[in-house]
């Protein structure tokens, strides 16, 4: 008798972070919330980077990872064929030489094979150990050049802290110049790709290229210790390089952010260093951010700052102030454009749609928040308030915003008017009259409801503005909001 496989159901799932509630399907095993943009799973966070290793059958993963161990041989075998027989001799020769102390005439030292090997009429040698290698047996040289760009590939390491590499000296202002005017002279631009790729590809190769001091790691929060005048060259020479350029950076800053630095214990995160704020600060003030077409890229940028904790924040907002004007007003337009485009979208087929990426302008907002309040901070301000407002926002319900702000019980989430710096005058003008419209309807609708319960007759003049013009002074006493007059005398 035939049974028939039951249906799978679909199942509800929390998000660890803003406990918003979701379907997910069955079979489905990273699912992504749309309020705040993290992974319901923590490990499918985890497991982002290797999608076309799961998307293989499980058969083809066993079959690649697991590797089939040789036949034994018997006594019989092992004295037709000498070859497992040599391999057997050469590490037995290893264990033997391992605890020998090594010979301090002869730098060269190589391992000697024991009688079994010199009866086949073999000698197995390692390579030799240098003695500048400390006890390694390859040597990074100078002529290698970026030496730490194998190791940022691949991530922060899962035991230890990232550090900096100080074997490769980065490039000087005069330097860069000289090496983009070349490359426009000559046509040649490998030189320069290399340089942007790889300084962008991690958050050590950030820092390593534009901190000011890499033998420590500076700390002072009102000065960020990174090369501005370097950073400000860099980007502004990428504006005019060839387009092959500018995607790398691209790429590069997608690898940067995609690096994870979660430990094999997924309920801990390593504490955000200086240098990854620093590499922050960075990155968000890249041009290229301005077209809409990296707005995807900015969007995951903007939510990685907004979730840094409170004393991360505390140190962005004191770096954001060291900021000159002019690339603090190109920041808070970026911004400005960022949330201004998500709203309403020329293209919005360009875009994700809004029920997948909601946590985009909350994400832009409070990075903002950062902004204003560096800018509060300082006795001359780096721009207007003014320049803070969004007039874009007065083509929303504003209303409707007020009322989720008044009410986080029934309306929970992101609203406009948690940010009040980024409301302009109309807004807020718009706000009041129709918030004092509704006060003014709620206390009559009180007054009237208690009236009749104690049984009075209800006062409707009360619903009124009532005035006392005397006939002779018509003019004078009347005013331009009056409701109901009430004149005095014949």
């Amino acid at each position: 008798m035939a049974t028939t496989p039951t249906p799978q159901t679909v199942t509800t799932i929390a998000c660890p972070t803003c406990e918003f509630e979701v379907t997910q399907q069955p079979g489905t095993r990273r699912t992504i919330c749309p309020k705040c943009g993290n992974f319901y799973n923590a490990q499918a966070a985890h497991d982002v980077r290797f999608n076309s290793n799961r998307n293989r059958r499980p058969e083809a993963r066993l079959d690649t990872h697991a590797e089939k161990l040789p036949k034994i041989k018997n006594e019989k075998e092992k004295e037709k064929s000498g070859g497992l027989s040599k391999i057997a001799n050469f590490f037995h020769s290893l264990g033997s030489n391992k605890n020998k102390k090594p010979d301090n005439n002869n730098k060269d030292s190589q391992f000697k094979p024991n009688s079994a090997s010199l009866e086949n009429n073999t000698t197995t040698s390692l390579p030799p150990i240098k003695s500048e290698s400390n006890g390694r047996l390859t040597v990074d040289t100078p002529s290698s050049g970026r030496t730490s760009r194998a190791s940022s590939r691949h991530g922060h390491s899962p035991s230890v802290p990232e550090r900096i590499s100080v074997q490769r000296q980065p490039l000087t202002i005069d330097q860069l110049r000289v090496e983009v005017s070349e490359a426009h002279a000559s046509g040649e631009w490998q030189k320069v790709q290399d340089f942007y790729s790889t300084t962008f590809e991690s958050f050590t190769e950030v820092n390593l290229s534009f901190k000011g001091n890499l033998s420590k790691d500076d700390k002072m929060i009102d000065n960020p210790g990174i090369q501005k005048e370097l950073v400000f060259l860099a980007y502004d020479l990428l504006e005019q390089l060839p387009n092959d350029i500018k995607k790398g950076v691209l790429k590069a800053i997608i690898n940067s952010l995609l690096k994870d630095k979660r430990l094999s214990d997924t309920t801990r995160k390593w504490p955000h260093t200086k240098d990854d704020l620093r590499a922050y600060l960075i990155l968000v003030l890249n041009p290229q951010f301005n077209n809409f077409a990296t707005y995807v890229i900015f969007a995951h940028l903007l939510r990685q700052m907004a979730a840094l904790s409170d004393h991360d924040h505390h140190y962005l907002v004191h770096w954001f102030k060291t900021l000159p004007p002019d690339r603090f007003k190109a920041l808070l337009d970026k911004l400005h454009g960022f949330v201004s485009y998500r709203l309403f979208p020329s293209k919005p087929q360009d875009l994700p749609p809004m029920s997948k990426c909601s946590w985009w302008i909350p994400s832009a907002t409070k990075v903002m928040a950062l902004l204003n309040a560096a800018n509060n901070l300082k006795s001359l301000p780096s721009v207007n308030h003014a320049d803070f407002y969004n007039t874009t926002l007065n083509n929303l319900d504003m209303m409707a915003e007020y009322y989720a702000w008044q009410n986080p019980s029934t309306h929970s989430g992101f609203t406009f008017c948690q940010y009040p710096f980024i409301l302009s005058i109309a807004a807020k003008r718009s706000i009041l009259q129709r918030d004092s419209e509704q006060q003014m309807i709620i206390m009559a609708r009180r007054s009237l409801v208690a009236k009749v319960q104690r049984r009075q007759m209800p006062d409707i003049g009360m619903l009124f503005l009532n005035l006392n013009v005397r006939r002779t002074h018509l003019v004078v006493d009347s005013l331009n909001e009056v409701l109901k007059f009430t004149f005095v005398g014949v």
